[in-house]
């Protein structure tokens, strides 16, 4: 399937998931390193999940609690056109 300019779905979620996860963890002031200690992970396993691949979902509950990050602001909204879409069939 040819995109074109556009990101993929899965890849866009991914990218901001990962923005949204790097962003708890700097607002709660933790370098990588410690974060990663505190899940029990390699350093190199949580700079992943900064970056190109999404938190597992067995870390996400745990990270949460850490950093006090509401799970509404760690999973990225979806595109602006699907609550239009939702209302407009309401």
């Amino acid at each position: 399937m040819d995109h074109g300019d556009q990101t993929p779905p899965a890849a866009d979620f991914n990218a901001r998931f990962c923005a949204h996860t790097r962003a708890a963890r700097k607002a709660c002031r933790m370098t990588q390193a410690r974060m990663a200690a505190v899940l029990d992970v390699t350093e190199d396993a949580y700079e992943k999940y900064e970056s190109r691949s999404p938190l597992p979902h067995y870390l996400v509950g745990r990270f949460v609690e850490i950093t006090g990050a509401e799970l509404g602001v760690l999973f990225p909204a979806p595109d602006d056109e699907a609550p239009r879409r939702r209302r407009e069939a309401t």
